[in-house]
């Protein structure tokens, strides 16, 4: 993929490199899922599904950019038929890892049990989920061939570059700062002390849209803050997303339990214990690694006044 240097800083071409880059990765992978909704495969779907979606909602208003809501729609049905899929398979994966190998024997048992059912039902679900994977995967792949956008020709001789690349810059500085605020926003609701988990999953939302705009406009980024921000974002969406899963592993270990008999249910109400004790611990250590971020990095308010004030170019 040509960059924005590369292209004479020309903002629509290179939406429609970024838009078309991420095009033919997203159906390479829905193609491969189609044929076996195996746990990589889902778990890479459904990530590039997510890039192409911040992408479309990046340059939604880029010059020469034709309207991909509808492909965006499709990507994000994609999503839906295989979160189950996904769901249990990272239980299985969060069920392995829980307790590092200190469980007594009666909480081995009870993940033993869970780790069964959870087989057994991700069996039952991707038989029935396939048909509708399939389907969803040809309508987002038509689409693409459909609304890809068609690359323009590089900018001609005697283009004011600078004026192109401040507007470029601007554009990109500015994005990444909308979602930076969002962000910001919702850390300023979070406490010390049980910090809501329904504001931690929105948090975790929002800072998927903060990683993947950043990877777009990271050439609008200082050189030496890029592999540093790089860093501390992945790290956090890894922080996130192991407290999410363990949100997601005690609903499932409670619900089990509600539903098992005496004996089983003591099991895995221990196991629930154990769950929820990860659960508490993974909160605290998202929220101190949030706060970490957003304390290392400029204000947003910083890079949206350079923009709107005309230093970045026009809106």
């Amino acid at each position: 993929m040509l960059s924005p240097a590369e292209l004479g800083w020309d903002l629509g071409l290179f939406a429609q490199e970024v838009i078309a880059e991420r095009f033919r990765v997203t159906a390479e992978l829905a193609a491969a899922a189609s044929r076996d909704p195996a746990p990589p495969a889902l778990h890479h779907l459904r990530v590039s599904c997510r890039r192409l979606r911040e992408a479309v909602s990046f340059f939604a208003d880029a010059p020469e950019m034709p309207p991909l809501g509808k492909v965006a729609k499709a990507a994000a049905r994609l999503m839906r038929s295989v979160r189950r899929l996904r769901e249990l398979d990272v239980s299985q994966e969060r069920l392995a890892a829980l307790g590092d190998g200190l469980l007594d024997a009666e909480a081995e048992r009870a993940r033993a049990e869970l780790a069964g059912s959870t087989l057994r039902e991700r069996r039952t679900v991707a038989r029935r989920q396939h048909p509708r994977i399939a389907r969803r995967v040809r309508k987002l792949r038509a689409l693409i061939a459909l609304r890809g956008p068609a690359r323009g020709e590089l900018p001609l001789p005697g283009t004011d570059l600078a004026t192109a690349e401040a507007r470029a810059r601007g554009f990109l500085e500015a994005r990444m700062a909308e979602r930076r605020a969002v962000i910001e926003e919702l850390a300023g609701g979070l406490t010390d002390r049980s910090p809501d988990g329904r504001r931690l999953h929105e948090v975790r939302v929002a800072l998927k849209h903060w990683r993947y705009a950043c990877e777009i406009g990271r050439l609008a980024i200082p050189l030496e803050r890029r592999a540093a921000l790089a860093a501390g974002l992945r790290r956090l969406q890894d922080l996130g997303g192991a407290h999410q899963d363990l949100v997601d592993l005690a609903r499932s270990t409670e619900a089990a339990a509600t539903a098992a008999g005496k004996r089983r249910r003591k099991r895995l109400e221990l196991l629930l214990q154990i769950c929820v004790a990860a659960r508490e611990d993974a909160a605290a250590r998202f929220v101190d690694g949030l706060r970490a971020v957003l304390a290392t990095t400029p204000l947003s308010s910083q890079l949206s006044e350079r923009y709107t004030a005309g230093e970045g170019g026009a809106a």
